[in-house]
């Protein structure tokens, strides 16, 4: 979680120009408490993120989903299945709620009153 946090990061201050080594308030922690996350509700979240994302790569890596010859044992393979369905339910409403993909087509009302409240405009360049 470090890395994808640390990466998203550097990857939005490279793609406004920004030099990748100087502090701001764009982190997955700084994010959520601006959209109205409290701490500990953030801190929550993001440790049962992690937690789901550890969780599918130890059972991935120990539990017996199926022999050396291809064979899948059906119960472990649901327990892996479920796991990995809990971490891409959990990375995907970390990507919605933290709109890391920004999907701009029909924003309407409620988002210019979002990005009035947060603060967080888009650019808007000049056509040439």
């Amino acid at each position: 979680m470090p890395f994808l946090d640390g990466g998203f990061v550097v990857a939005k201050r490279l793609k406004y120009r920004r030099r990748p080594w100087t502090a701001d308030a764009e982190h997955f922690h700084h994010r959520l408490a601006r959209i109205g996350f409290s701490q500990r509700r953030a801190v929550l979240y993001l440790y049962g993120w992690t937690f789901a994302l550890a969780g599918l790569a130890v059972a991935l890596r120990f539990i017996p989903y199926s022999d050396h010859h291809g064979h899948l044992h059906v119960g472990w393979t649901i327990v892996v299945i479920v796991l990995g369905l809990l971490a891409i339910a959990a990375s995907v409403y970390l990507v919605y709620v933290l709109e890391i993909l920004k999907f701009t087509r029909g924003r309407g009302v409620v988002a210019a009153r979002r990005a009035v409240e947060t603060g967080e405009f888009e650019a808007v360049r000049p056509r040439d």
